[in-house]
């Protein structure tokens, strides 16, 4: 395409090229948009406090799905899907992310830990005392964010982490008290964790290495995984889709695609909070060992409020109007397409890839069964990858 040859051509390693055979680049928009990428990565290289944490980052940051949100004077700011208010606070500017105490949204006042959404005009209030807060880590979902954070918290002393931690599992576990719980219990946590003691496990909580939620709700015997709802019963949680997330927020795969009906896990994803596959998704299977999961369920009571994405696969002889007869068949059964694509299969046949909108596994049924009736399709299949 345009673009890819303008890359090529101006892109940051042309750039050194140019510059090795002794000639001056003007810059260009990739130029300075490949620029100010590689600043990032390296910022985020230096404060990132190991390899996994760098990867997850990197991956996070390289295929997001962009919102678009305005400053109180206009100006429009890039950020991931489920970026909260503190994410659009460090994008600013650091300083505004380290003395952040609030935010309005749209003139109105706005939690921090809630995700923004596109076309939002956020103002972020600022105390020149106020420092970063380690539950901002459960919530926000930019690399720049996150290693800021940390930044900070792996400055405190010891004793400052210590405090921190154990007030913030104080309150993650509610009116329970960590002096009740039983000692084999804590012995069991500390060892699932890898701590000799619960001084370490609260420095942890406090820099973030740990999900306070996660802790809380092992050394509660999974008391909020357990209960009717599926959540904390010591604290009020917005409607939800998914039990067992300890209001911890949350985003569904684009590799498995899971929809209600799935049996689903989340895996706790340094940068994006808890992630939703399907129990049997290939990519749970190359997973980290040390990465932690959490048994999640769906809330049929909520999640048929919600549309889902679905996959499917179709193989087809590729003949003249075949697509729109796809799609009114799509259309026919209540649902969207998001996304397509398609590829040569030999000779007239091709695989149409599909993304299609659905409310769960009985509707999708539908949707395959409608597609499978028309002339023309060889095979119909969903598609989990």
């Amino acid at each position: 395409t345009d673009f890819m040859d303008q890359m090529a051509n101006q892109g940051v390693a042309a750039h050194w090229f140019y510059k090795i055979n002794g000639s001056e680049m003007v810059d260009s928009s990739a130029q300075i948009h490949a620029q100010r990428w590689i600043k990032s990565l390296l910022e985020l290289q230096q404060s990132a406090s190991n390899s996994f944490e760098f990867i997850e980052s990197v991956k996070t940051d390289f295929f997001p799905e962009e919102i678009y949100v305005f400053t109180p004077e206009g100006k429009i700011y890039e950020l991931p899907n489920g970026a909260t208010p503190v994410d659009f606070a460090y994008a600013v500017h650091s300083d505004i992310g380290q003395h952040c105490i609030g935010a309005r949204v749209d003139h109105h006042p706005f939690p921090l830990n809630r995700p923004l959404s596109s076309g939002q005009s956020v103002e972020i209030l600022t105390s020149p005392v106020s420092q970063p807060n380690a539950i901002w880590l459960d919530s926000v979902v930019t690399s720049r964010a996150r290693s800021k954070i940390r930044q900070y918290l792996k400055g405190l002393k010891l004793e400052e982490c210590q405090l921190l931690g154990k007030r913030l599992l104080r309150n993650a576990m509610g009116a329970t008290r960590i002096e009740n719980i039983p000692s084999d219990t804590i012995d069991r946590v500390l060892k699932e964790f890898g701590k000799a003691n619960l001084n370490e496990l609260y420095v942890d909580i406090a820099l973030g290495n740990l999900f306070t939620v996660i802790v809380a709700n092992k050394l509660l015997n999974n008391e909020a995984m357990n209960s009717p709802t599926g959540k904390n019963p010591h604290a009020t949680l917005p409607p939800s889709s998914i039990n067992g997330t300890g209001g911890l927020n949350y985003v569904f795969a684009n590799c498995c695609h899971p929809i209600p009906g799935d049996s689903i896990v989340a895996h706790v994803n340094p940068g994006k909070g808890l992630v939703i596959h399907t129990s049997n998704c290939a990519n749970l299977k190359t997973s980290n060992p040390n990465e932690q999961f959490l048994p999640v369920s769906w809330d049929m009571n909520n999640a048929c409020n919600e549309v889902f994405e679905a996959g499917l696969r179709i193989e087809m002889v590729n003949i003249q109007g075949m697509i729109g007869e796809i799609s009114n068949a799509v259309s026919v059964c209540g649902a969207n397409i998001s996304q397509i694509s398609s590829e040569t299969k030999e000779g007239k046949v091709y695989i149409l890839n599909l993304v299609v909108t659905v409310r769960d596994r009985l509707h999708l049924a539908n949707i395959i069964r409608k597609i499978k009736a028309l002339n023309n399709i060889n095979r119909v299949v969903r598609r989990k990858g």
